[in-house]
């Protein structure tokens, strides 16, 4: 994980491999242990040397023991929530509003699921639901400012457990996770897309990075490069 820079789920919350790494062990090319296993959080000390070897895909050395940070467990029970979006700059928009409120209490978002993908999940994948009308955005939002965030943003009650209505048209329904069985089916959406994909017959994988505020014509642009080919 460390060779690769891998990001993952809470990514948003806690950053990538490359942010958690206070100290590195690597074995160079030519057999030599290069020993930076240093527990330091402020080390000043020149050359930040162990960030030449994450994310390098073992290009300079193989890395064989790190230091790491670590994080309490959250107290406060997170709870899943699924947005129904129009599109992919309105769950950016959901998220942004999120961040502006409370940005603590995100601990993960995946503001794809993307209409195609999903489908491919609700075709194939045994007891897969939307738990709102259409394809959006899955935030797990915890901590104590996670039900004013949602007070600031919903107008009126809760007319379900499950349902929500919002504001201005950005979200046009929502799920809230009431149970475990709610949380996981609102997740299998995300976790089952590459099974659903090699049972549609074709599996696209991809692992592109650009700045959030690119993202949504980043999706649109490779959606209607993908339809073309």
């Amino acid at each position: 994980m460390l060779a690769v820079n891998a990001g993952g789920n809470n990514t948003v919350r806690y950053g990538n491999a490359r942010d958690l790494v206070l100290g590195l062990e690597a074995v160079l090319p030519d057999g030599t242990i290069w020993n930076g296993l240093r527990r330091l959080r402020k080390d000043n000390t020149g050359i930040c040397l162990r960030q030449l070897f994450v994310g390098s895909e073992g290009t300079l050395g193989i890395i064989t023991a790190a230091v790491l940070k670590l994080a309490p467990a959250n107290r406060r029970k997170s709870r899943w929530r699924f947005a129904a979006v129009q599109n992919a700059a309105d769950a950016l928009e959901l998220f942004a509003r999120f961040q502006a409120h409370d940005a603590a209490s995100i601990s993960a978002v995946r503001a794809g699921c993307p209409g195609l993908g999903t489908s491919f999940v609700l075709r194939h994948i045994p007891n897969a639901v939307l738990p709102a009308g259409q394809p959006g955005a899955i935030l797990r939002v915890g901590g104590a400012g996670h039900a004013k965030a949602e007070r600031r943003l919903a107008v009126g009650r809760w007319n379900t457990c499950w349902k929500v209505h919002w504001r201005d048209g950005t979200v046009v329904d929502a799920a809230i996770a009431e149970s475990e069985t709610q949380r996981a089916a609102i997740w299998r959406l995300r976790e089952e897309h590459s099974e659903a994909q090699k049972r549609e017959g074709a599996s696209v994988k991809n692992d592109v990075s650009v700045p959030v505020s690119k993202v949504a014509a980043f999706i649109e642009e490779a959606t209607v490069a993908w339809c073309r080919r």
